[in-house]
């Protein structure tokens, strides 16, 4: 019988080594957060930057930035075609969604508005790989 215990306890702590060296073996480390990308708006006296701060094998972090150098944008709305399978799970102090690879972002009662001269930033995340929009639109203008 004691056998028996000591070989169980040999066989659980290897499976446990086993097990974690697996894990350690398919967790992709992060990558480190890419340059910021400008995309000036036709039409308008704006611009939008974006950047993925961080990535894995599973999704990423992104962040963007409307920098406005014009009037007031009121009740402003932001809009970005994915190029492959990307999905945004969550987005920080902004309205969103995502229908097919279009994702909407809408400003909220209390950021609805892009300062004169000022500029608005939110965080997201999102499943999938780590992608940069060809193209933003905001308020109806082609940001490229």
């Amino acid at each position: 019988m004691k056998r028996t215990m000591k070989g169980l306890a040999g066989i659980v702590a290897g499976g446990a080594l086993l097990t974690s060296a697996l894990v350690a073996a398919s967790a992709a480390p992060a990558s480190a957060a890419t340059p910021w990308r400008t995309y000036q708006c036709e039409g308008l006296h704006a611009s939008v930057s974006y950047r993925v701060t961080n990535s894995w094998n599973t999704g990423f972090l992104g962040e963007v930035r409307i920098e406005n150098s014009g009037d007031v944008i009121r009740n402003w709305e932001l809009t970005w075609d994915w190029t492959g399978a990307q999905h945004v799970a969550g987005v920080g102090g902004v309205g969103y969604t995502q229908i097919g690879r279009t994702v909407y972002v809408n400003g909220l009662p209390h950021n609805s508005d892009v300062p004169a001269a000022g500029q608005l930033g939110f965080d997201f995340n999102s499943g999938g790989e780590a992608a940069v929009p060809d193209a933003f639109t905001l308020q109806g203008a082609v940001c490229a």
